[in-house]
């Protein structure tokens, strides 16, 4: 809903460098709050900055790609980039129980 708008007032990198720093807000106050329902508020602003970050990504590789390849281009980009999110959510998943939970 808000995307459009936000498009009409800013630069497409601005917009981006916004929603990380929101996102790095969101998760420096679920650092600090626990358990409830207070979690809950500052994750739905961390969830709107997470689709607007994405939104804008995937609009940067589907416009920048030539018309005759713009579908294999986002296929491409589409699994690299699932790729790397289970990657990682592996890499975390061996950290955390190595680590512990807690650190």
């Amino acid at each position: 809903v808000l995307l459009p708008r936000l498009r009409q007032s800013f630069e497409l990198n601005a917009i981006v460098t916004m929603a990380w720093l929101g996102f790095a807000g969101v998760l420096l106050a679920l650092s600090h709050l626990h358990g409830g329902w207070l979690p809950g508020l500052p994750m739905v602003l961390g969830g709107a900055c997470w689709l607007c970050i994405l939104a804008n990504l995937h609009l940067v590789v589907q416009s920048s790609a030539p018309a005759w390849v713009q579908a294999r281009a986002m296929s491409v980009y589409l699994l690299c980039f699932f790729a790397a999110a289970c990657a990682g959510s592996g890499l975390w998943g061996v950290v955390a129980q190595h680590a512990g939970l807690l650190g």
